[in-house]
């Protein structure tokens, strides 16, 4: 347990719209915190830096950050499709498809051949046909057993298979459902939850040599007999 758990009592004329966990910041001093606890006036708060002060009469605001997600989705089978004036089927000798939308990495794209999960090392992306848009999958390996033969047979074919009922290509960034989480690259919103000024500001009763989060723990030591 940390030997304070806040580094300022913050009188507010309004408290109603902080929430306890959401960071807060003077608009003033730029001082940041973490609202550690709150009542119908105060809020209690642990600073990032054992320098950074708040200044009475400033405001105070908090801010969320929204994450930004997007899931893009299309499937394949036999039955010819149109995409950008190109036609995409499962026949067995096609081993170009396009992606429903342009990734950002690699890591953003699922595959699924029969509802199972394709690993990113069975496919090339950039495709050398479509570029980003598109992926082209690497052969596979058969395995036959001739009823004449007790030999094994190992062959290269393309893939999907005829075999291959459907195909699924998936996008997805900031999906946190998704079998990948990839955290959005798209600018993050921030929503203002909170507003108030200052009124008053009481500082923690011990000496702030370090902040809240870094003072040392206080150790009792007892002698049990």
């Amino acid at each position: 347990m940390s030997s304070r758990s806040y580094d300022f009592i913050l009188t507010l004329a309004d408290t109603s719209s902080f929430s306890v966990g959401n960071s807060v910041l003077g608009v003033s001093s730029n001082a940041f915190g973490q609202v550690i606890s709150k009542d119908s006036s105060n809020l209690k708060v642990k600073v990032a830096n054992s320098k950074h002060y708040f200044i009475s009469s400033e405001n105070i605001i908090s801010n969320v950050t929204v994450n930004t997600s997007a899931t893009y989705q299309q499937s394949f089978t036999s039955t010819p499709i149109v995409i950008d004036s190109n036609s995409y089927s499962i026949n067995g000798t096609s081993n170009t498809f396009a992606l429903p939308h342009l990734p950002s990495h690699k890591a953003e794209i699922e595959i699924y051949a029969d509802n199972v999960f394709i690993e990113s090392e069975k496919y090339v992306w950039p495709s050398t046909v479509l570029g980003g848009v598109g992926v082209d999958f690497k052969d596979i390996e058969i395995i036959t057993f001739p009823a004449a033969n007790d030999r094994a047979i190992v062959s290269s074919v393309n893939f999907p298979t005829t075999g291959t009922n459907s195909l699924t290509l998936k996008i997805s960034t900031g999906d946190k459902d998704s079998l990948s989480f990839l955290g959005s690259n798209t600018p993050t919103t921030q929503i203002q939850t909170g507003a108030s000024t200052i009124t008053t500001i009481h500082p923690s009763n011990f000496v702030l040599n370090r902040n809240a989060f870094e003072e040392e723990p206080i150790v009792r030591l007892y002698s049990i007999y």
